[in-house]
This record gives structure tokens, sequence and C-alpha cells, in this order.
């Protein structure tokens, strides 16, 4: 998910400060609490912008010094207004999910998407923790290891759980 944000991510840190790519890569690792791009796009990314005029470069010794330009901050407005109409539509669709669910969990998912609307990443503070989690359980899935050892999964995520509901 997050790796399809790396251009917003990208023009909102440059909104604020001019960076080296270098520098990018860090402050999309601390934002997100993590994940951090690859070099690989994050200076192709760059180049595009460069050639399009969303952002100009400043060489500074053996730095190249990235700024928004007033069509960066055009299309940085632009990409904000997309990604706040997909939250919307997202948020419309999921009341459905509220037919089949109760409403404090639609509650919680709608508060969830208001935080991305505002360019909060959710779990940012514990994200490497929570992808490890996801990529462990999509693991097990795949390696047909779920039904073999559901006990003990339903162990693990129970006590879990309970412990997550202390910390409320």
């Amino acid at each position: 998910m997050l790796k399809g944000y790396l251009q917003i991510i990208t023009l909102k840190i440059l909104s604020q400060k001019p960076c080296s790519g270098y520098e990018l890569i860090k402050e999309i690792k601390a934002e997100t609490g993590g994940w951090k791009p690859s070099y690989g796009s994050m200076y192709p990314l760059l180049e595009h912008f460069l050639k399009d005029g969303i952002v100009k470069v400043k060489q500074l010794q053996r730095k190249k010094i990235y700024t928004l330009t007033e069509k960066g901050k055009k299309h940085l407005k632009m990409q904000e207004q997309k990604k706040n109409e997909m939250i919307d539509r997202m948020i419309e669709g999921m009341k459905m999910y509220e037919l089949f669910s109760s409403k404090t969990k639609m509650e919680l998912i709608v508060a969830m998407m208001q935080r991305l609307k505002e360019g909060k990443v959710p779990f940012q503070q514990v994200n490497p923790e929570v992808e490890e989690l996801k990529f462990l359980l999509v693991k097990l899935l795949v390696q047909n290891k779920i039904e073999k050892n559901k006990n003990a999964l339903k162990i693990i995520l129970q006590k879990t759980n309970r412990e997550l509901k202390q910390l409320l």
C-alpha cells in the first residue's frame, strides 16, 4: 500500500523543505514508520518530476537538492484531492460493510480512513511489526499451514488480542 503513495509522500516532503534523494528516503522512512523506498524507485521518480517541471534541482557539491516548483505545488494539491476523493469513495463503499458487521467496527474503519485523508499513516509507530505479522500470516496461508496450526494460531491471536485490549 505504501509504495503507491511514494509520489504523494515525496511531494509532501518537498513542499516542506528542499531535500536530496537520500534525505527524501530517510524522511519517508521516518514518516511511514519504517518503510523506505529503494534508490531504484526514488531516483527515477525524481528524474520524472524534473522532466515534468514538478521539481527543480540545485547542485551543492556532490548533492542534488530538489525543490518543489509552482507546478509541483499545483500537482501536489491535485494528487491530494484525488487521494481524498478515493478515500471518500472507499468510506462510502465501506458503509455497506456495516450491514455485515458491527457499527463500532465501521466507525473504527472510518476513523482510520479519516487519518489517511489527513496524511497520517496508520500504525506508523509499529509499522515494521504490523507488516511482519501480515507477511507471516500470508506465508502460513501460502504454505497451507493455517489449517494444521489453527489451534495454536487461535491461542496466539487470542492472547495478543487480550494484551492489546489491556492497552485500551
